[in-house]
């Protein structure tokens, strides 16, 4: 299964799925630098940039690529869904900052009602965030 098929969602639970196999944890890791200069500075004359626009992008690329990261963990393992995405950051040097995407790896399958497959897919989907 591509990564870009595998749904995420933030709760424990999926509406309309049932999760029938739990796979096990995922983590998904990107570092950025602290430093504009380091990640490349856009200029700061064009009118349509500042440096806390810059970091702030610099800073949801790197989330991005850290759910990436985790999808392709989790399609490897065979799931088809991640419940409980989190993510977390630190320091790991005075110049280097870690972002990590986690969550469970699962297998869930639509809910029928009335005869037909369940509500859709949750609101995000790896494509939707990616």
């Amino acid at each position: 299964m591509k990564a870009s098929h595998v749904l995420v969602t933030t709760t424990e639970a999926m509406p309309g799925y049932r999760i029938e196999r739990v796979l096990g944890p995922v983590l998904g890791v990107a570092a950025r630098s602290r430093s504009p200069y380091v990640e490349g500075l856009k200029s700061l004359t064009d009118g349509h940039s500042t440096d806390a626009e810059h970091r702030r992008d610099l800073m949801a690329g790197c989330r991005v690529e850290a759910i990436r990261h985790m999808l392709n963990q989790a399609s490897g393992a065979g799931a088809n869904a991640v419940v409980a995405m989190r993510f977390d950051h630190r320091a790991v040097t005075d110049v280097w900052n870690e972002v990590c995407a986690y969550g469970t790896a699962v297998w869930v399958v639509p809910l029928r009602r009335s005869g037909q497959i369940g509500p859709g897919r949750p609101a995000a989907t790896a494509d939707s965030v990616l």
